[in-house]
């Protein structure tokens, strides 16, 4: 099975160096690797980039990894991280494609594991073989290297709260869920060709939006108990984990929950969110910001309200 990873990131070099070496010690090798560096550089800043990124990297390894910027492609960043990962889903040729978030590290049988685990799931169920695979695997997320679960997918949204109700698995081998993060998703090129990210959609539940729609299309997405991927995301308060910590994603968090509700819930859930889940969703948001921002509270107090009345017109 070939196959390429896309890793959309802000170009913080020290996240893409500990990425970088998981990658080059894995038992099986990427065909290619794509790194989408979401932020605009000068030609001297690529080369540093690419410079630092090589080192203690085997020549070999490296030529599969390729840099991607707006010094080398037609591509514009700061457009959102739907954006990003579409532009690299776009460079694809391989038949299985790899999404993964720069802030993660692995074992060295991570990308055989995966192979297999897709394998024998795809064995397991029952496929459509005059199209292609509509499984689409997900490794079980870490937080850090601390044994703690941090995500293995969502089983449904809770309209009444408007949150997500989040999918726990101790002894099967895989679970089916509704929704995943994009922290890292394998299937075939052609899913992601065929349902991109939908661009409106900037950050903040792009991801579920994504795995939702593919759900609602049929395609059945499996979380792996044994496959694990370590998150090595910085230590958060409550504001910053609820993606409301500043205006910008204070807004696209009040905003893109309501455009997730419209473009997936089905008609009840769509009523009990809007006559319950969104006023209490809210109260709770500003509660976080009252209580765990430090600055710009009103500004951050008002993107919410911006979020609410353009996620309402949407």
């Amino acid at each position: 099975m070939n196959f390429s990873v896309v890793i959309p990131s802000r170009g913080n070099i020290s996240k893409l160096q500990d990425i970088i070496e998981s990658i080059s010690k894995q038992d099986i090798l990427a065909q290619k690797v794509y790194i989408i560096i979401d932020k605009f550089l000068s030609k001297d800043e690529f080369n540093v980039s690419k410079y630092f990124l090589s080192k203690n990297i085997d020549n070999n390894i490296f030529g599969r990894i390729e840099l991607v910027s707006n010094i080398n492609y037609n591509f514009c960043p700061n457009n959102g991280v739907s954006y990003v990962r579409n532009f690299g889903i776009g460079l694809v040729k391989t038949e299985y494609l790899y999404i993964i978030d720069d802030d993660n590290v692995f074992e060295k049988d991570f990308f055989k594991k995966t192979l297999s685990e897709y394998k024998y799931l795809n064995n397991k169920t029952e496929i459509n073989k005059t199209k292609f695979e509509k499984n689409i695997l997900c490794p079980t997320v870490m937080y850090r290297k601390t044994g703690i679960i941090q995500s293995q997918g969502i089983k449904s949204l809770n309209p009444f709260f408007g949150k997500v109700v989040l999918n726990y698995n101790k002894n099967k081998k895989f679970k089916k869920v509704k929704m995943i993060g994009g922290n890292s998703i394998f299937a075939k090129t052609e899913i992601f060709k065929k349902h991109p990210f939908d661009e409106y959609f900037n950050f903040v539940y792009e991801d579920l939006n994504f795995t939702w729609t593919l759900s609602n299309a049929g395609y059945k997405i499996y979380v792996s108990n044994e496959l694990k991927i370590y998150h090595m995301e910085r230590p958060k308060n409550k504001a910053e984990k609820s993606f409301i910590g500043e205006p910008n994603m204070a807004y696209q968090k009040s905003r893109n929950r309501i455009m997730l509700i419209k473009q997936n819930a089905n008609f009840i859930s769509k009523i009990i969110f809007y006559i319950f889940g969104l006023g209490i969703q809210t109260i709770w948001f500003l509660f976080l910001i009252l209580f765990f921002v430090k600055e710009k509270k009103r500004y951050t107090i008002k993107s919410v309200f911006k979020g609410l009345y353009d996620g309402l017109k949407y």
